[in-house]
């Protein structure tokens, strides 16, 4: 029998995003450029999942796209969703553990650098709504996995 609750009338978006996470514990960050859903916020790099491509692929070609770089090695850290009116947002949240070539803004948007503990500020977005406290978990990254990071 179809199921009848209140995720089966909206649409699911996928996005692969990606925390770049340096030596040092810094994280990058891009605001949201004029003309977009949620202009001004600050948020992960990353992007839409198309269909036939996996969140591997996604991730790769959303950091190649945004920020110029290729990523090497990543992890899953956390899945969240946040349920809007007329469709869900799934974000399929990835540390970023090497990668090569040095991020740059190819989209017109500004990119910075927050140490783990200044990431709880409330521009970030997270399915377009601050989330402070489940987006702080993806800044929980074992002290171990920072000596395998490229920054």
């Amino acid at each position: 029998m179809p199921s009848t609750g209140p995720d089966s009338v909206r649409k699911l978006v996928r996005i692969a995003v990606g925390v770049l996470r340096r030596t040092n514990g810094d994280v990058l960050i891009a605001q949201r450029p004029d003309g977009k859903e949620a202009a001004g916020w600050w948020e992960f790099p990353g992007g839409k999942i198309e269909a036939g491509e996996s969140v591997e692929q996604a991730l790769h070609r959303e950091l190649r796209e945004e920020l110029g770089i290729r990523l090497q090695s990543a992890r899953r850290l956390i899945v969240l969703r946040h349920a809007y009116p007329d469709k869900t947002v799934e974000l399929d949240t990835w540390l970023v553990e090497r990668w090569q070539g040095d991020p740059q803004s190819l989209e017109g948007q500004a990119l910075g650098l927050e140490s783990a503990g200044a990431a709880r500020r409330p521009s970030i977005a997270a399915g377009g709504r601050a989330d402070p406290e489940r987006l702080a978990s993806a800044f929980a990254v074992p002290d171990h996995a920072a000596g395998h990071q490229r920054g």
